[in-house]
């Protein structure tokens, strides 16, 4: 005599064919999909946004570890330009050493650097409460800018000591000006910090910084000598 327990089991279901089993297979998925909708899409979307977050993250660390590479392969080769002529008695080797590496540090074009700058502090804003160790751009290209200038202020008096009024001179001075005029739009873009009512990501987005300026422009890139008393619309 059978056993309770062994009549009362449902006898397992027996395909057919293998076209009723994969079918079958499907009907079980597709329930087991329905039940659990919420709970598989939830955890789908916990992935991709998981994902996401770390290749940004990963991206940034590598943006921010290629702007420190380059800022220190720039300082290098312009230490080691200024090493080598140190000792030379022509202030004129100087300031070529000193415009290579302004040439060197703002890749030719210094209005990009200054709106690159910008736009970095930004993502700076940002990430300070993961990365309290990144400096702030701004802080750093007007130390980078200001010792530049310091240089050319210095080799351009002595410049002028030793040749005079020179063709010489008067291009040292020059360079100057752009120097002045660089580290005067460095300082508007922290005039927005110092304002509490002014957004320094709309005035970028806006083109309102004085570096956006196309008659800027052209003088902080070189492309026309800085005049040497600035227009009023530009105070």
């Amino acid at each position: 005599m059978k056993s309770a327990f062994l009549t009362d089991m449902p006898r397992p279901l027996k395909h057919k064919t293998k076209k009723d089993q994969v079918k079958a297979n499907r009907e079980k998925v597709a329930r087991h999909y329905t039940r659990n909708r919420e709970r598989i899409l939830a955890k789908k979307k916990e992935a991709r946004t998981r994902g996401l977050a770390e290749a940004q993250q990963q991206q940034k660390k590598e943006e921010i570890e290629m702007r420190k590479r380059r800022k220190t392969s720039h300082w290098q080769d312009l230490q080691q330009d200024m090493k080598m002529h140190h000792d030379t008695k022509d202030p004129l080797d100087h300031i070529r050493v000193l415009f290579r590496g302004l040439e060197r540090h703002t890749n030719r074009s210094p209005s990009t650097y200054i709106e690159n700058t910008c736009r970095h502090y930004l993502q700076f804003k940002q990430s300070t409460a993961t990365n309290l160790t990144f400096q702030c751009p701004i802080r750093n290209a007007h130390i980078v800018m200001s010792n530049l200038l310091r240089g050319t202020q210095l080799f351009s008096e002595r410049l002028l000591r030793e040749y005079g009024c020179t063709e010489y001179f008067k291009r040292a001075e020059s360079f100057a000006r752009r120097l002045r005029l660089i580290i005067y739009c460095i300082d508007d873009i922290e005039s927005y910090l110092l304002d509490e009512d002014a957004d320094l990501s709309k005035a970028y987005e806006k083109n309102e910084l004085k570096v956006q300026d196309l008659r800027v422009k052209k003088w902080v890139d070189g492309e026309e000598d800085v005049p040497e008393v600035l227009p009023d619309w530009l105070g």
